[in-house]
């Protein structure tokens, strides 16, 4: 709701009290920020600076991808899954990307899925 009305300082106050409540807010606060994410990504006059500094408080890598693609920023969510040898998600973004008709992403996806093909678990 604080979202969709585009109150970002209400989540930011929102996720510092259960960081000041909860020692385990972890996956409380990534929670609450992807949800917060993807309503701010549906709003047609949204605020990309104010989604990029919540997606800069998600504590797994693998929510920031997450939160990237809702947003569309699927150089970002690469740039992130390769840092960390996600290959999994570089797949998967290769695969949005090719839904998207972002070719370029889905290249370099493909390229960096070639080059890695032997660390693949």
């Amino acid at each position: 709701m604080l979202a969709a009305d585009g109150r970002c300082a209400d989540i930011h106050h929102l996720l510092e009290c259960v960081k000041a409540n909860d020692e385990n807010h972890a996956g409380y606060t990534d929670d609450i920020i992807l949800a917060a994410v993807k309503e701010l990504a549906k709003t047609p006059n949204n605020e990309p600076k104010e989604i990029d500094k919540l997606v800069n408080l998600l504590n797994s890598d693998k929510s920031k991808i997450n939160a990237f693609i809702q947003c569309g920023k699927l150089k970002s969510a690469y740039l992130t899954a390769i840092k960390g040898r996600f290959v999994d998600e570089v797949k998967r973004i290769s695969t949005i990307a090719t839904q998207a008709g972002q070719t370029a992403i889905r290249d370099i996806c493909d390229r960096w899925l070639q080059m890695n093909a032997s660390t693949r678990t």
